[in-house]
Protein backbone atom coordinates (compact mmCIF):
# COMPACT_ATOMS: atom_id res chain seq x y z
CA UNK A 1 0.00 0.00 0.00
CA UNK A 2 1.33 3.59 -0.74
CA UNK A 3 -0.17 6.85 0.01
CA UNK A 4 0.85 10.39 -1.94
CA UNK A 5 0.55 13.68 -0.07
CA UNK A 6 0.97 17.15 -0.76
CA UNK A 7 4.29 18.48 0.21
CA UNK A 8 4.94 21.99 -0.07
CA UNK A 9 9.02 22.32 0.26
CA UNK A 10 9.23 26.35 1.43
CA UNK A 11 8.24 25.85 4.58
CA UNK A 12 9.77 22.78 7.43
CA UNK A 13 6.84 22.52 9.17
CA UNK A 14 4.83 22.09 6.46
CA UNK A 15 7.05 19.44 5.05
CA UNK A 16 7.06 18.42 8.91
CA UNK A 17 3.26 18.04 8.97
CA UNK A 18 2.76 16.23 5.65
CA UNK A 19 4.98 13.59 6.51
CA UNK A 20 3.34 13.01 9.70
CA UNK A 21 0.29 12.10 7.75
CA UNK A 22 2.17 10.07 5.46
CA UNK A 23 3.98 8.44 8.29
CA UNK A 24 -0.35 7.94 9.83
CA UNK A 25 -2.27 6.76 6.52
CA UNK A 26 0.70 4.04 6.14
CA UNK A 27 0.90 3.01 9.65
CA UNK A 28 3.96 3.31 9.84
CA UNK A 29 6.05 2.30 12.68
CA UNK A 30 10.08 2.28 13.36
CA UNK A 31 10.85 -1.42 14.49
CA UNK A 32 14.18 -0.28 16.20
CA UNK A 33 14.71 2.90 17.99
CA UNK A 34 17.39 4.09 16.03
CA UNK A 35 17.12 5.25 12.26
CA UNK A 36 19.27 5.13 8.92
CA UNK A 37 17.89 7.32 6.32
CA UNK A 38 19.49 6.86 2.99
CA UNK A 39 18.19 9.95 0.49
CA UNK A 40 19.61 10.14 -2.91
CA UNK A 41 22.14 12.94 -2.94
CA UNK A 42 24.61 12.27 -6.04
CA UNK A 43 25.88 15.78 -7.30
CA UNK A 44 27.17 18.63 -5.24
CA UNK A 45 23.89 21.07 -6.76
CA UNK A 46 21.10 23.08 -5.12
CA UNK A 47 18.06 21.64 -4.26
CA UNK A 48 16.12 23.91 -6.85
CA UNK A 49 18.37 21.76 -9.77
CA UNK A 50 15.54 18.46 -8.69
CA UNK A 51 19.06 16.32 -8.87
CA UNK A 52 19.02 15.58 -4.87
CA UNK A 53 16.29 14.73 -2.37
CA UNK A 54 15.76 18.53 -1.10
CA UNK A 55 17.11 18.36 2.64
CA UNK A 56 13.76 20.14 3.63
CA UNK A 57 12.15 16.88 3.03
CA UNK A 58 14.40 15.05 4.78
CA UNK A 59 14.11 17.50 8.01
CA UNK A 60 10.93 17.37 8.00
CA UNK A 61 10.59 13.50 7.75
CA UNK A 62 13.23 13.29 10.91
CA UNK A 63 10.93 15.97 12.91
CA UNK A 64 7.89 13.67 12.34
CA UNK A 65 9.30 10.83 13.61
CA UNK A 66 11.14 12.44 16.75
CA UNK A 67 7.88 13.86 17.81
CA UNK A 68 5.82 10.25 16.92
CA UNK A 69 8.34 7.97 18.22
CA UNK A 70 11.03 7.25 21.22
CA UNK A 71 14.25 7.44 18.36
CA UNK A 72 17.80 7.65 20.16
CA UNK A 73 19.60 8.06 16.72
CA UNK A 74 18.97 9.30 13.18
CA UNK A 75 22.01 9.00 10.85
CA UNK A 76 21.39 9.91 7.25
CA UNK A 77 24.22 8.20 4.97
CA UNK A 78 24.96 8.16 1.35
CA UNK A 79 28.03 7.23 -0.95
CA UNK A 80 28.32 9.12 -4.05
CA UNK A 81 29.78 7.81 -6.74
CA UNK A 82 31.59 10.82 -7.65
CA UNK A 83 32.15 12.36 -4.29
CA UNK A 84 32.50 9.79 -1.65
CA UNK A 85 36.12 8.45 -2.40
CA UNK A 86 38.13 11.88 -1.01
CA UNK A 87 36.35 12.86 2.69
CA UNK A 88 36.79 16.80 1.01
CA UNK A 89 35.03 15.63 -1.71
CA UNK A 90 32.03 14.47 0.38
CA UNK A 91 32.07 17.60 2.44
CA UNK A 92 31.96 19.48 -0.89
CA UNK A 93 28.74 17.40 -1.47
CA UNK A 94 26.74 17.75 1.72
CA UNK A 95 27.85 21.40 1.86
CA UNK A 96 26.41 22.92 -1.92
CA UNK A 97 23.40 20.14 -1.83
CA UNK A 98 22.37 22.04 1.79
CA UNK A 99 22.62 18.88 3.82
CA UNK A 100 25.08 20.09 6.25
CA UNK A 101 23.56 23.04 7.15
CA UNK A 102 19.94 21.47 7.86
CA UNK A 103 22.01 18.35 10.41
CA UNK A 104 23.54 21.59 12.17
CA UNK A 105 20.08 23.32 12.35
CA UNK A 106 18.55 19.70 13.68
CA UNK A 107 21.05 19.50 16.07
CA UNK A 108 21.16 23.21 17.03
CA UNK A 109 17.57 24.10 17.20
CA UNK A 110 15.57 21.11 17.54
CA UNK A 111 18.08 18.83 19.55
CA UNK A 112 17.87 16.05 17.42
CA UNK A 113 20.57 13.47 17.72
CA UNK A 114 21.44 13.09 14.27
CA UNK A 115 25.01 12.65 11.93
CA UNK A 116 25.96 12.29 8.73
CA UNK A 117 27.86 9.38 7.44
CA UNK A 118 30.03 8.75 4.42
CA UNK A 119 28.86 5.14 3.58
CA UNK A 120 32.34 4.22 1.47
CA UNK A 121 33.85 4.58 5.37
CA UNK A 122 31.21 3.16 6.97
CA UNK A 123 31.30 -0.47 9.00
CA UNK A 124 30.34 -3.17 6.49
CA UNK A 125 28.53 -6.46 7.01
CA UNK A 126 29.09 -9.26 4.50
CA UNK A 127 25.98 -10.73 2.47
CA UNK A 128 25.46 -13.75 0.28
CA UNK A 129 25.35 -12.74 -3.12
CA UNK A 130 24.13 -14.03 -6.36
CA UNK A 131 27.10 -13.27 -8.57
CA UNK A 132 31.23 -13.70 -8.15
CA UNK A 133 32.41 -13.59 -5.59
CA UNK A 134 29.47 -14.28 -4.05
CA UNK A 135 29.65 -12.36 -1.55
CA UNK A 136 29.41 -8.47 -1.11
CA UNK A 137 29.45 -5.92 1.78
CA UNK A 138 27.06 -3.37 2.69
CA UNK A 139 26.51 -1.17 5.55
CA UNK A 140 25.94 -2.67 8.95
CA UNK A 141 23.33 0.38 9.76
CA UNK A 142 21.50 -2.21 7.67
CA UNK A 143 20.82 -4.46 10.43
CA UNK A 144 21.54 -1.82 13.45
CA UNK A 145 18.90 0.71 12.58
CA UNK A 146 15.47 0.81 10.88
CA UNK A 147 16.63 2.01 7.22
CA UNK A 148 14.20 4.46 5.12
CA UNK A 149 15.29 5.01 1.53
CA UNK A 150 14.41 8.73 0.12
CA UNK A 151 14.75 8.23 -3.72
CA UNK A 152 14.65 11.63 -6.06
CA UNK A 153 11.98 10.93 -9.33
CA UNK A 154 14.63 11.29 -11.72
CA UNK A 155 14.48 9.53 -15.22
CA UNK A 156 17.71 8.49 -16.21
CA UNK A 157 20.00 7.77 -19.21
CA UNK A 158 20.66 4.11 -18.53
CA UNK A 159 17.79 2.37 -16.29
CA UNK A 160 15.15 4.96 -17.99
CA UNK A 161 14.27 6.00 -14.37
CA UNK A 162 15.77 6.39 -11.14
CA UNK A 163 13.54 5.37 -7.65
CA UNK A 164 13.86 3.46 -4.65
CA UNK A 165 15.70 0.06 -5.81
CA UNK A 166 17.93 2.06 -7.94
CA UNK A 167 18.51 4.30 -4.77
CA UNK A 168 19.68 1.04 -3.20
CA UNK A 169 23.01 1.58 -5.25
CA UNK A 170 24.07 4.29 -2.98
CA UNK A 171 24.83 1.87 -0.27
CA UNK A 172 27.59 0.19 -2.27
CA UNK A 173 31.29 0.49 -1.61
CA UNK A 174 32.57 2.25 -4.70
CA UNK A 175 34.54 -1.02 -6.28
CA UNK A 176 31.34 -2.54 -5.93
CA UNK A 177 29.41 0.10 -7.80
CA UNK A 178 31.45 -0.19 -10.56
CA UNK A 179 31.13 -4.28 -10.93
CA UNK A 180 27.38 -3.64 -11.19
CA UNK A 181 28.16 -1.42 -14.26
CA UNK A 182 30.89 -3.50 -15.84
CA UNK A 183 29.55 -6.90 -14.86
CA UNK A 184 30.75 -9.10 -11.97
CA UNK A 185 33.59 -11.50 -13.39
CA UNK A 186 34.65 -14.92 -12.18
CA UNK A 187 38.02 -16.32 -12.15
CA UNK A 188 38.03 -16.72 -16.07
CA UNK A 189 37.30 -13.19 -16.47
CA UNK A 190 33.89 -14.59 -17.61
CA UNK A 191 30.66 -11.69 -17.04
CA UNK A 192 27.68 -13.57 -14.81
CA UNK A 193 25.37 -10.02 -14.80
CA UNK A 194 24.94 -6.73 -15.86
CA UNK A 195 23.47 -3.35 -14.46
CA UNK A 196 19.57 -4.17 -14.28
CA UNK A 197 19.74 -7.67 -13.18
CA UNK A 198 22.45 -6.52 -10.02
CA UNK A 199 19.71 -3.71 -9.36
CA UNK A 200 16.96 -5.93 -9.10
CA UNK A 201 19.27 -8.44 -7.13
CA UNK A 202 20.04 -5.73 -4.39
CA UNK A 203 16.11 -4.76 -4.11
CA UNK A 204 15.78 -8.69 -3.50
CA UNK A 205 18.20 -8.49 -0.34
CA UNK A 206 18.02 -5.36 0.92
CA UNK A 207 14.07 -4.20 1.88
CA UNK A 208 13.75 -0.87 3.16
CA UNK A 209 11.02 -0.74 6.45
CA UNK A 210 9.42 2.51 4.38
CA UNK A 211 10.40 4.12 1.35
CA UNK A 212 9.22 7.91 0.37
CA UNK A 213 9.78 9.24 -3.23
CA UNK A 214 11.05 12.85 -3.31
CA UNK A 215 9.16 14.63 -6.10
CA UNK A 216 8.36 18.03 -4.65
CA UNK A 217 10.71 19.14 -7.36
CA UNK A 218 11.52 16.00 -10.36
CA UNK A 219 13.93 15.47 -13.06
CA UNK A 220 12.85 14.56 -16.66
CA UNK A 221 15.03 13.79 -19.82
CA UNK A 222 18.36 12.59 -19.60
CA UNK A 223 18.80 12.62 -15.80
CA UNK A 224 20.29 11.44 -12.88
CA UNK A 225 21.80 14.52 -13.16
CA UNK A 226 21.55 18.37 -15.21
CA UNK A 227 22.78 18.68 -18.54
CA UNK A 228 21.64 21.91 -20.01
CA UNK A 229 18.98 21.20 -23.27
CA UNK A 230 18.58 17.48 -21.94
CA UNK A 231 17.24 17.65 -18.68
CA UNK A 232 14.41 19.74 -17.52
CA UNK A 233 12.83 20.17 -13.82
CA UNK A 234 9.04 19.23 -12.94
CA UNK A 235 7.60 20.97 -10.04
CA UNK A 236 4.63 18.15 -8.67
CA UNK A 237 5.16 19.09 -5.26
CA UNK A 238 4.11 15.69 -3.78
CA UNK A 239 5.84 12.79 -2.25
CA UNK A 240 4.91 8.87 -2.38
CA UNK A 241 5.58 6.94 0.44
CA UNK A 242 4.76 2.87 1.14
CA UNK A 243 6.29 0.02 3.08
CA UNK A 244 7.06 -1.62 -0.32
CA UNK A 245 9.63 -0.53 -1.91
CA UNK A 246 8.77 -1.88 -5.44
CA UNK A 247 4.65 -0.56 -5.00
CA UNK A 248 6.43 2.71 -4.25
CA UNK A 249 8.66 2.67 -7.73
CA UNK A 250 5.60 1.57 -9.94
CA UNK A 251 3.55 4.16 -8.32
CA UNK A 252 6.36 6.77 -9.16
CA UNK A 253 6.56 5.43 -12.71
CA UNK A 254 2.66 6.08 -13.51
CA UNK A 255 2.96 9.18 -12.18
CA UNK A 256 6.01 10.05 -14.45
CA UNK A 257 3.99 8.10 -17.16
CA UNK A 258 6.93 6.30 -18.11
CA UNK A 259 5.42 1.83 -18.33
CA UNK A 260 7.23 -0.17 -16.19
CA UNK A 261 8.27 -2.75 -19.02
CA UNK A 262 10.70 0.22 -20.02
CA UNK A 263 12.14 0.20 -16.45
CA UNK A 264 14.34 -3.36 -16.39
CA UNK A 265 15.39 -3.70 -12.94
CA UNK A 266 11.73 -3.04 -11.55
CA UNK A 267 9.30 -5.80 -11.88
CA UNK A 268 5.28 -4.90 -12.76
CA UNK A 269 3.08 -4.94 -9.52
CA UNK A 270 -0.19 -4.24 -8.60
CA UNK A 271 -0.68 -0.45 -6.53
CA UNK A 272 -3.01 -0.11 -3.82
CA UNK A 273 -3.63 3.45 -2.44
CA UNK A 274 -4.38 4.18 1.33
CA UNK A 275 -6.98 5.67 2.63
CA UNK A 276 -6.77 9.80 2.15
CA UNK A 277 -4.12 9.50 -0.50
CA UNK A 278 -3.75 11.50 -3.50
CA UNK A 279 -5.16 10.21 -6.92
CA UNK A 280 -2.57 8.23 -8.47
CA UNK A 281 -2.67 10.30 -12.14
CA UNK A 282 -0.26 11.27 -14.52
CA UNK A 283 -0.73 14.84 -15.68
CA UNK A 284 2.17 14.77 -18.42
CA UNK A 285 4.53 11.95 -19.42
CA UNK A 286 7.80 13.25 -18.06
CA UNK A 287 10.71 13.43 -21.09
CA UNK A 288 12.62 10.17 -21.74
CA UNK A 289 16.39 9.83 -21.73
CA UNK A 290 17.33 10.20 -25.62
CA UNK A 291 20.17 7.62 -27.02
CA UNK A 292 23.55 9.03 -26.26
CA UNK A 293 24.46 7.81 -29.69
CA UNK A 294 22.73 10.55 -30.66
CA UNK A 295 24.63 13.19 -32.67
CA UNK A 296 24.79 16.56 -29.96
CA UNK A 297 26.39 18.97 -32.14
CA UNK A 298 28.35 17.06 -34.69
CA UNK A 299 29.28 14.71 -31.46
CA UNK A 300 28.25 11.15 -31.13
CA UNK A 301 28.08 10.19 -27.42
CA UNK A 302 27.97 6.18 -27.00
CA UNK A 303 26.87 5.50 -23.39
CA UNK A 304 25.39 2.59 -21.97
CA UNK A 305 24.77 0.38 -19.17
CA UNK A 306 28.32 -0.42 -18.72
CA UNK A 307 29.41 2.95 -17.90
CA UNK A 308 29.60 3.80 -14.25
CA UNK A 309 28.71 6.75 -12.06
CA UNK A 310 32.32 7.86 -11.74
CA UNK A 311 32.94 8.40 -15.78
CA UNK A 312 29.16 9.67 -16.03
CA UNK A 313 29.21 12.26 -13.41
CA UNK A 314 32.72 13.55 -15.24
CA UNK A 315 30.93 13.78 -18.47
CA UNK A 316 28.32 15.81 -16.76
CA UNK A 317 30.64 18.07 -15.17
CA UNK A 318 32.28 18.37 -18.83
CA UNK A 319 29.34 19.16 -20.65
CA UNK A 320 28.45 21.25 -17.92
CA UNK A 321 31.40 23.42 -17.39
CA UNK A 322 31.55 23.78 -21.30
CA UNK A 323 28.35 25.32 -21.00
CA UNK A 324 28.46 28.16 -18.53
CA UNK A 325 32.30 28.99 -19.85
CA UNK A 326 32.03 31.21 -22.53
CA UNK A 327 35.94 30.96 -23.65
CA UNK A 328 35.28 27.12 -23.88
CA UNK A 329 32.19 27.17 -26.04
CA UNK A 330 34.63 29.64 -28.34
CA UNK A 331 36.89 26.83 -28.39
CA UNK A 332 34.54 24.32 -28.82
CA UNK A 333 32.72 26.06 -31.88
CA UNK A 334 36.36 26.72 -33.88
CA UNK A 335 37.02 22.68 -33.41
CA UNK A 336 33.86 21.92 -34.50
CA UNK A 337 34.87 23.17 -38.03
CA UNK A 338 37.66 21.43 -37.97
CA UNK A 339 36.09 18.03 -37.78
CA UNK A 340 32.73 17.00 -39.91
CA UNK A 341 32.11 14.01 -36.66
CA UNK A 342 33.57 13.33 -33.58
CA UNK A 343 31.96 9.79 -31.69
CA UNK A 344 33.03 10.10 -28.13
CA UNK A 345 33.23 6.79 -25.97
CA UNK A 346 32.88 5.80 -22.60
CA UNK A 347 32.44 3.07 -20.05
CA UNK A 348 33.03 -0.77 -20.89
CA UNK A 349 33.36 -0.40 -25.45
CA UNK A 350 34.29 -3.34 -27.85
CA UNK A 351 35.48 -2.99 -31.23
CA UNK A 352 31.99 -4.02 -32.63
CA UNK A 353 30.80 -0.79 -31.24
CA UNK A 354 32.69 1.49 -32.99
CA UNK A 355 30.89 2.05 -35.62
CA UNK A 356 32.22 1.81 -39.39
CA UNK A 357 31.36 5.69 -40.33
CA UNK A 358 33.16 6.52 -37.26
CA UNK A 359 34.51 10.21 -37.16
CA UNK A 360 37.21 11.31 -35.47
CA UNK A 361 37.47 9.02 -32.38
CA UNK A 362 37.88 9.94 -28.85
CA UNK A 363 38.13 7.41 -25.92
CA UNK A 364 36.94 8.37 -22.03
CA UNK A 365 38.31 6.46 -18.99
CA UNK A 366 40.64 3.48 -18.24
CA UNK A 367 37.61 0.94 -19.51
CA UNK A 368 38.49 2.35 -22.97
CA UNK A 369 42.11 1.96 -22.99
CA UNK A 370 42.58 -1.75 -24.73
CA UNK A 371 39.73 -0.58 -27.45
CA UNK A 372 41.78 2.61 -27.85
CA UNK A 373 44.48 1.21 -28.46
CA UNK A 374 43.32 -0.71 -31.79
CA UNK A 375 42.69 2.90 -32.98
CA UNK A 376 46.00 4.53 -34.22
CA UNK A 377 44.89 7.86 -34.05
CA UNK A 378 42.25 7.98 -31.36
CA UNK A 379 42.17 10.13 -28.68
CA UNK A 380 42.59 8.53 -25.23
CA UNK A 381 41.97 10.13 -21.91
CA UNK A 382 43.27 8.07 -18.75
CA UNK A 383 41.38 7.97 -15.42
CA UNK A 384 39.00 6.28 -13.09
CA UNK A 385 37.40 8.44 -13.65
CA UNK A 386 39.98 11.22 -15.58
CA UNK A 387 39.21 14.73 -13.80
CA UNK A 388 36.24 16.44 -15.29
CA UNK A 389 38.92 19.46 -16.06
CA UNK A 390 41.43 17.48 -17.59
CA UNK A 391 39.06 15.93 -19.71
CA UNK A 392 37.42 19.61 -20.80
CA UNK A 393 40.74 20.85 -21.64
CA UNK A 394 41.55 17.48 -23.98
CA UNK A 395 37.82 17.27 -25.91
CA UNK A 396 37.76 21.31 -26.64
CA UNK A 397 41.38 21.28 -27.97
CA UNK A 398 40.92 18.03 -29.70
Amino acid sequence: MITIIQVSPESLENVKQAMEKLIVQLNYEPSKPRIFLKPNIVDALAPKLAVDVDPIVCAGLILALKDKFDIEEFVIGENSGYFSEKPENFQTLIEKTGYKQMVENLKENYNVPISLVNLEYADLDEYAWKFPPYKLKLPSLLKTHSYINLPKMKTHGACMVTLGVKNQKGLLLLKDKKRFHLGFRDENNVYHSNLHECIFELGNLIKPELTICDATLALEGNGPTTIPGLTWVRKLNICIGGTDMMEVDNASCQIMGIPVDLVEHLPKINVSLAPGSLPLTCEEPFKRPVKLNIPFGNTYYHSSMWTCTGCQMTLTRMNRKISFTPELRKKLRQRNKKYDRIDFFVGRTEEENVPEEHGVLFFCGNCTKKIAQLFPDATHVSGCPPHYRDLTEIFVNL
